[in-house]
């Protein structure tokens, strides 16, 4: 016999509460957010990506750090390639256009990013 998760969730904290039911806790999983709520996530989610997200290192202005309306603005202008090139001179090379997406301007980035291993996986393979 096959529980569903609900199902699950509602024995395992009926078991330790003895008061939870199907219901009580389907609803609450059902109710909108609060205004407190989304404001509190949106703040939480600057703060994770401008100190705590894995390419916080890298030059870009916050607001590109932040969302992607910036970029999106304009790519639907379409003149996002002037837009990154004025941020490639005014940070350098490497730029942080979105939260998670960067713009390299040199060629010599392809090799790093795209390149090969300098060991491929099949050294000392033998056929035989």
């Amino acid at each position: 016999m096959m529980l569903s998760l609900v199902e699950v969730s509602s024995t395992f904290l009926t078991a330790l509460t003895g008061t939870v039911s199907i219901k009580t806790f389907d609803n609450h999983f059902r109710k909108p957010m609060t205004n407190k709520q989304q404001f509190a996530l949106l703040i939480s989610h600057v703060i994770y990506n401008l100190y705590f997200h894995p390419l916080r290192s890298f030059p870009g202005p916050w607001y590109s750090k932040v969302n992607r309306v910036w970029y999106s603005y304009h790519a639907a202008r379409k003149t996002s390639l002037s837009a990154i090139r004025r941020l490639h001179d005014e940070y350098g090379d490497v730029v942080r256009i979105a939260p998670n997406e960067l713009s390299y301007s040199t060629g010599e980035a392809w090799k790093p990013i795209y390149g090969m291993p300098s060991q491929p996986a099949f050294v000392g393979f033998t056929l035989g």
